[in-house]
């Protein structure tokens, strides 16, 4: 698991090289791409069935009627590279990127959190986020419009070569870390270092078959697991994507995310999966939706959609022996107190 501001440091520097010697940002990403041993091909919208471009290794296909807008063109482009660079094994059609997909006053706790957007969730928005940062940077956007006289919406969309949406949105996202102070900082809170015992070096070394490990509060569980998911990494041809990490709660499941991010500043591209059981449940239930027979991703409903479905179920059945509907959402509550104790019960 990596953070999106992994993903605008990243996004900063490719810009720089682009842009290196006066070149053109449109002719420095053709080059990025081929760097990755991808050919670039124009072809008719209608081969791309509605997305924009189709990777198809060694060539990568995009609609040629972006060749008239180079605007469009470069945001098509910076999204690509952005999968070559993070998703390597990525090798799906594209979607129509919406620039508003990764903007952070939309998420709650990063990736992780983001449930709206389409069953690719995490490598798009990343990819998302990477184009509008490579395209027009945030934190340069936000800051020409503060500091330069008479700047506008215009004349940024003139300076970055880039659509109003993309500039619009990209000042908002500064805006909106400058207020939180949160924007990125190339300095990432290094991994503990420490020397494994060696109960922790047999789990960390740990790579044929099905290991039970036994461990009490305090032992280093939390560290040992990081250290096996980046013996695993260094020690055979796995891939990031294939480790999958799961856990109980929430909090510890972001205790690992921010220790493992770090970790894997050393192999770039890689993603480790870490979720709960239930988070990791409805990840696969929102990949597969369709061959589920839903016509869309499912959401989980909040407190106040719990409270809305009990009323409308309460509205179409004979509940007056159970609840009393004087009081319906306070009936309603009570039901969906109960429901939660029962599904903790369940453990």
């Amino acid at each position: 698991m990596r953070s999106l501001d992994e993903v605008r440091l990243r996004a900063w520097d490719l810009r720089a090289e682009c842009l290196a010697g006066g070149r053109p940002l449109l002719d420095g990403l053709k080059a990025l791409i081929q760097r990755h041993g991808v050919t670039l091909a124009p072809t008719h919208p209608n081969a791309l069935e509605g997305g924009d471009a189709e990777l198809q290794p060694p060539v990568l296909l995009y609609d040629e009627r972006f060749d008239a807008d180079p605007a469009r063109l470069c945001y098509v482009l910076a999204h690509e590279l952005g999968h070559l660079e993070f998703h390597p094994r990525v090798r799906r059609r594209t979607y129509r990127a919406n620039p508003i997909a990764a903007a952070i006053y939309l998420r709650q706790q990063d990736v992780g959190a983001i449930a709206t957007y389409s069953h690719r969730l995490p490598e798009e928005t990343e990819a998302i986020t990477f184009a509008n940062e490579v395209t027009c940077p945030s934190n340069e956007v936000f800051k020409r419009w503060r500091e330069t006289p008479g700047t506008t919406l215009g004349s940024l969309t003139g300076y970055y070569g880039a659509h109003e949406e993309l500039i619009a949105v990209q000042l908002v996202e500064g805006l909106y870390r400058e207020a939180l102070g949160t924007a990125p900082s190339a300095s990432m809170e290094p991994l503990e270092e420490r020397s494994p015992n060696p109960g922790q070096e047999q789990a960390i070394l740990h790579s044929e078959g099905p290991a039970l490990v036994l461990a009490g509060p305090g032992t280093g569980k939390t560290w040992t697991l990081v250290e096996h998911a980046i013996h695993i990494l260094r020690s055979t041809e796995a891939v990031g994507d294939n480790l999958l990490v799961l856990t109980f709660s929430n909090e510890a499941a972001e205790e690992l995310r921010t220790r493992i991010a770090p970790a894997l500043n050393a192999f770039p591209g890689e993603r480790v999966g870490v979720f709960t059981f239930h988070g990791f449940g409805y990840y696969l239930i929102r990949l597969f939706y369709e061959a589920l027979g839903y016509k869309s991703p499912p959401a989980v409903l909040d407190d106040a959609g719990q409270i809305e479905l009990l009323l409308d179920a309460f509205a179409r059945s004979h509940a007056e022996a159970i609840f009393n509907l004087k009081d319906p959402e306070g009936a309603a509550q009570s039901a969906a107190e109960h429901i939660n104790y029962l599904k903790q019960r369940l453990r």
